[in-house]
Parts: structure tokens; C-alpha cells; sequence
């Protein structure tokens, strides 16, 4: 039983590159100039508190850091310019979310959850120098985003809970404003667009065991 059960749990989230939350890459085209915009694959890890409220009914509350990792390519078809740029963006997260159990077996339970979190960008971000430059500007520097889950979790008598899933996270707006400035010999040229932030992960989770109370 879960019920009256406080456990803490430890995560890692390998972030999923996918189009989802219209996070896929794009493109900006300008003149002979191109801008693609290509999401890698990134990585959340932190910890997480669940409270057990009825023997199938738990809440849960936990920080995260996530890094997202992209790969900006600038061409220039009029000169034959091409040149890529890596950039990662840090946030920090603190999801909020209400879980229902299944279970499955004596120590299966599969579990769905449902929340919001908060979203907290410390600063901008750049790269780049003075021939081409990345700048990532923060739009606010907290928002608020849906969160849902999906996980399987086998829980043993002794040595803790083990946990599989998949979470998406989606900020309901676009989480900072980019801004790729290009100089050649002559002129100035400044590309823009807008970064959102949803992403899928690919949940790992460890819960020590604790005893009700």
C-alpha cells in the first residue's frame, strides 16, 4: 500500500529530438540567406518527492535541470558562405503533478500523471564571434508548462522502487527569442526567430523504500 507514503526518487531523462510540441527543426530563409535550426538530443536529471494519498492515488513535486542542445546552420548562397554553430540552453524545473496507480501484479503498477511546472531560464545564452553570432534571449524569466506521464514501476520490499516512462512538457509559449547576427565585409544581416521548448524524454527512476506512516 502507498497510501500515507512518502518516498524520494532520484531521475534521469534522456531528452527525445522529435517534432513534437512544434519543437522540430526549422528554417528562416532571407535573401540568399538560410537558416536552419536543428534540435539535438538533450538531458533533464534531478529528484523528485511523492506523497501517497490513497492506495492508488499519489501527488508528486520535484526539481529538475534541463539542458537542450541545437545545431545552427547559416548559408550564404551568394558567396558560398556555410558554417554551423552548436548552442545549449539551461532551464531549471519544477514540476507539480497528480498520479492514479494500476496495478498490474503484486509489485507492478503501471501510472499516468497530469501537472503543470514552472519553467525558470537563469539568463541569455550566445555564441558565436564577430563574423556570426547566436543569441538566445529570454522572453520572462519563469513560465508555466503542461506536463504528462506514462510509466511502468516495480516496486521490491527491500531494495526500493524502479521505474520506466516517457514524459512530454510543453510550455504554452515560446521560451526565448533568437537572434542570429551574420557580418561580411560590406553589411550587417540579422536573422530572427522564436525557440519553444516542448520536449519528450525517455524516463529512468529510482524511489528508496520507505515505511507508512
Amino acid at each position: 500500500a502507498q497510501e500515507r507514503v512518502t518516498t524520494l526518487g532520484l531521475q534521469l531523462k534522456p531528452i527525445i529530438v522529435s517534432d513534437i510540441g512544434g519543437s522540430g527543426p526549422s528554417s528562416v530563409v532571407s535573401g540568399p540567406l538560410t537558416w536552419d535550426i536543428e534540435p539535438r538530443t538533450g538531458l533533464a536529471w534531478g529528484m523528485v518527492i511523492r506523497r501517497g494519498i490513497t492506495e492508488s492515488i499519489s501527488a508528486e513535486v520535484g526539481i529538475n535541470r534541463v539542458e537542450r542542445k541545437y545545431r545552427f546552420k547559416l548559408m550564404d548562397s551568394d558567396v558560398g558562405y556555410e558554417r554551423d554553430l552548436a548552442l545549449s540552453y539551461i532551464n531549471y524545473e519544477i514540476p507539480m503533478k497528480g498520479l492514479v496507480f494500476v496495478q498490474l501484479g503484486r509489485d507492478l503498477f503501471l501510472n499516468n500523471s497530469l501537472g503543470a511546472a514552472l519553467d525558470f531560464f537563469p539568463s541569455d545564452v550566445g555564441t558565436g564571434d564577430l563574423e556570426l553570432e547566436i543569441l538566445a534571449l529570454r522572453r520572462t524569466w519563469v513560465q508555466v508548462a503542461f506536463e504528462a506521464n506514462l510509466g511502468l514501476e516495480y516496486r521490491t520490499r527491500k531494495s526500493g522502487y524502479f521505474y520506466l516512462g516517457a514524459t512530454f512538457h510543453n510550455p504554452f509559449s515560446a521560451v526565448a527569442d533568437l537572434q542570429t547576427r551574420y557580418r561580411t565585409s560590406t553589411e550587417e544581416r540579422i536573422l530572427r526567430n522564436r525557440l519553444r521548448s516542448a520536449y519528450l524524454t525517455f524516463d529512468l527512476r529510482y524511489f528508496f523504500n520507505e515505511r507508512p506512516e
